[in-house]
C-alpha cells in the first residue's frame, strides 16, 4: 500500500465503499499516535469507527485473518474493542469505536495508573487461551533470531555465551508460567472506564507471565515505585506471592531489554 496519507485515505474509503457494510458518505480523519501503524477515525451515519493501517508486518509476521478472529473472541470477553472489517489484502483493519481515555492521558496520581495496569496484566493472564481463541506460543529465541537477521547483526562469542543461557532460562520458565499474554502494554493500551477494553492485541501470544510484566514495565519506563505498585497489585489479584513475583520479573529484565534492543536495529534497517 502506497503510505502517503492521501493514497491510504482513498484506498480505505474506496474498498469500504464496495464491502455493503458501510451505507452513505464516509469521512476519514488521521489520528495522532502509534509507534509503528497507522491510525484513523472513520465516520459514517454519525457512527465513530477505528481504522489502523498495518506497517509493521515485516517485523510482526502476523496473520491478520486469524488475529481478526482472535480478536472477535477477545471482544466477546469484554477485553477488546469488536473487529468489523479486514481489507482484501489485509492491509487494514475497522473496528467499533472506543469511548473514554486511555490511562496515559487520564488525570489522575501515577500509582493509581500502575494499580490498573496491575490489574489490567491479572486480567489478561487469567483469560483461558482455548482453541477458540488459539493464541499462538511465544518462541521469543527464534523470535530473536529473526530480529537479527533482520538487522544484519552479528553477535560476539560473550554475547553468544549470555543468550545461551536466557534461551535455557526461557524455555525452563515456559514449562511452569505460560499464559495469555498482550506483551505490548502500554499506559495508551488500557482504557480507563468501566469497559475494561485493551487495545493493541498484535503481540499477543501464549507466552511467560513475567515476561509479559517486565516488557510493561519497560515499555512505561516505570520508575522503581511504580513498579513496585504494580507487582504489589499484580501479586494480590492473581494470588501469587510478591516476593515470587518480584523475583521472576527481574529475571526477565534482560530478556525484554535484549529482545526491546534488537527490535529496534531490526526495524530501523527496514527503514533505511
Amino acid at each position: 500500500m502506497d503510505t502517503s496519507p492521501e493514497s491510504i485515505c482513498q484506498t480505505i474509503l474506496a474498498e469500504l465503499a464496495l464491502s455493503g457494510l458501510f451505507s452513505g458518505d464516509c469521512q476519514i480523519n488521521k489520528i495522532v499516535g502509534g509507534a509503528v501503524n497507522l491510525s484513523y477515525q472513520l465516520v459514517n451515519n454519525k457512527q465513530n469507527y477505528f481504522v489502523k493501517v498495518f506497517i509493521s508486518d515485516d517485523m510482526v509476521n502476523i496473520d491478520r485473518r486469524r488475529q481478526f478472529i482472535q480478536q472477535q473472541k477477545l471482544a466477546s470477553l469484554g477485553i477488546a474493542t469488536k473487529p468489523i472489517y479486514l481489507s482484501s489484502e489485509q492491509t487494514f483493519q475497522v473496528d467499533e469505536w472506543a469511548y473514554g481515555t486511555s490511562l496515559l492521558d487520564v488525570e489522575m496520581p501515577e500509582q493509581q495508573k500502575y494499580q490498573a495496569l496491575g490489574k489490567a496484566l491479572a486480567k489478561i493472564h487469567g483469560i483461558e487461551n482455548n482453541p477458540e481463541l488459539n493464541l499462538p506460543l511465544l518462541d521469543l529465541p527464534t523470535r530473536w533470531q529473526d530480529y537479527l537477521t533482520k538487522a544484519n547483526l552479528a553477535l560476539s562469542q560473550s554475547e553468544a555465551v549470555e543468550i545461551e543461557g536466557w534461551t535455557n532460562s526461557w524455555y525452563t520458565a515456559q514449562a511452569t508460567d505460560n499464559c495469555v499474554c498482550h506483551n505490548d502494554l502500554s499506559l495508551q493500551h488500557v482504557l480507563f472506564n468501566s469497559s475494561g477494553i485493551i487495545f493493541d492485541w498484535e503481540y499477543a501470544a501464549f507466552s511467560n507471565r513475567y515476561f509479559d510484566i517486565a516488557s510493561c514495565l519497560q515499555i512505561n519506563q516505570a520508575s522503581s515505585s511504580d513498579e513496585q505498585t504494580l507487582i504489589t497489585e499484580y501479586a494480590v489479584l492473581s494470588n501469587i506471592p510478591e516476593l515470587e513475583v518480584k523475583s521472576k520479573v527481574n529475571a526477565m529484565k534482560p530478556l525484554v531489554k535484549f529482545t526491546n534492543k534488537i527490535w529496534f536495529a531490526a526495524a530501523d534497517s527496514k527503514i533505511k
